[in-house]
């Protein structure tokens, strides 16, 4: 076996674990395989009844799971009386037997983890190993491998800032000196790996002004034109303009989301026949907060719905006339999945955040609509009354080549595992 073809990789929450931190890695172990690559995976395993809509994507990969070896009830959050006085013990626990985030849910995974890493190494002759955070623990587990073979190229993959995202992150309301722990953690972890990932040029950038790295790389997001084959094509015959929004609705987006819902009240009061016409639709999950907020403002044309197969939210997203993303002022920089399944899908995009990548991002190859909320109703009400005169680019064949998964997988062979 051609060793320099064969990679681990280290994701808690790969397939069937169920959940989006699993997508990126399903999806690049698929292509890879097809690519010849020899995967092997290490993954915790799956504490919930639900699996993930990607296990497909990865049946024929060799996955070696891990005991969560994390209270369950950190990660189950029950509601019931006594599920919840599990969660708080567990807390307590977790808190009184680690120095930095007690949320991680890989604090406790090290010395299982190298075993298992240990034998995969030596029985497949593996030189790649990848690692994807968060959770962050796992980065800094696996110096211990760099230690060991030293000839081993270890990956590293930022998902998510680490360090980075002190304001709406899970380090938002722990205390300075695990903080600092944490960020002691990144830095060994950015000093000692062969290659840092990230999935954006921004927080590359940020990285390596921070850091001394020994070579960084933006390998994006992207969509997999496999799950797309059987979107129907369908027409509507009514008079509405619609919006859709798919997967989980954030609780730490009130900056957008409130100056969103105030502009929708406003055009309720000044452009009554308009906001009969206009519907926003999400389907998925959603924090409370957001649900209460649309609620104050007696917002009818905006519902929550359950979440939707994989299959199903494509549909309602090709049915829809735009897709709505809002991003909060740490992450305008994020050109997300989602971002780039509305790439795939060929939808216009209507986003809501501050100045940052994506809005220039959009702007740049007219792919859509920004709306910064700073002026969200004039900026949104232009909009809305003359949407149908704009002249999108969505049939833009050099966009969808450098956000399609397969395309990016090609370039993490020809950047990263050489």
């Amino acid at each position: 076996m051609n060793s320099e073809k064969t990679i681990l990789i280290i994701c808690y929450g790969f397939p069937p674990f169920p959940g989006i931190g699993g997508r990126r890695w399903a999806k690049f172990s698929k292509y890879l395989s097809n690519y010849g690559f020899n995967i092997n995976v290490i993954a915790s395993k799956n504490p919930f009844k639900t699996e993930s809509v990607w296990k497909n994507d990865v049946k024929h990969i060799a996955v070696t799971q891990l005991p969560v070896n994390y209270p369950h009830a950190l990660i189950t959050f029950p509601k019931l009386l006594i599920g919840r006085l599990k969660y708080k013990l567990g807390l307590l626990v977790v808190k009184l037997f680690t120095k930095g985030n007690y949320y991680d849910k890989t604090i406790f995974w090290k010395n299982k983890l190298i075993n298992e890493a240990e034998i995969l190494i030596k029985q497949h002759k593996i030189k790649h190993v990848i690692v994807s955070g968060a959770p962050f623990h796992l980065l800094h587990h696996s110096l211990k491998l760099k230690a060991l073979f030293p000839d081993l190229n270890l990956i590293v993959d930022y998902r998510d800032f680490w360090t980075d995202d002190l304001s709406v992150g899970p380090l938002s309301g722990i205390s300075k000196k695990r903080i600092e722990f944490e960020k002691k953690l990144e830095a060994e972890v950015l000093k000692n790996a062969d290659c840092v990932l990230t999935v954006s040029d921004y927080m590359t950038k940020q990285l390596c002004d921070k850091h001394k790295i020994k070579k960084a790389i933006t390998i994006p997001n992207g969509f997999d034109e496999n799950d797309f084959e059987n979107i129907k094509t369908s027409t509507r015959n009514d008079n509405l303009i619609k919006f859709v929004f798919t997967g989980s609705l954030y609780q730490n987006i009130e900056s957008v989301f409130v100056p969103f819902c105030e502009a929708i009240k406003k055009i309720k009061s000044n452009n009554p026949e308009l906001y009969k016409k206009l519907r926003f639709e999400f389907y998925g999950s959603s924090s409370p907060k957001n649900i209460k907020i649309v609620n104050r403002y007696h917002l009818e044309n905006i519902s929550f719905n359950a979440p939707l197969t994989l299959q199903e939210s494509f549909q309602k997203i090709n049915e829809s006339d735009f897709c709505l993303l809002f991003l909060n002022n740490t992450y305008s920089f994020s050109l997300s999945t989602k971002f780039c399944e509305y790439i795939g899908l060929k939808k216009p995009i209507v986003l809501f955040s501050q100045k940052g990548e994506a809005s220039e991002f959009i702007q740049s190859n007219n792919f859509g609509v920004w709306i910064n909320p700073d002026d969200m109703y004039n900026q949104l009400i232009a909009f809305l009354l003359n949407f149908k005169s704009l002249d999108f680019k969505l049939e833009n064949n050099q966009l969808r080549d450098t956000y399609s998964v397969k395309c990016i997988s090609q370039q993490l062979i020809e950047k990263v595992l050489v």
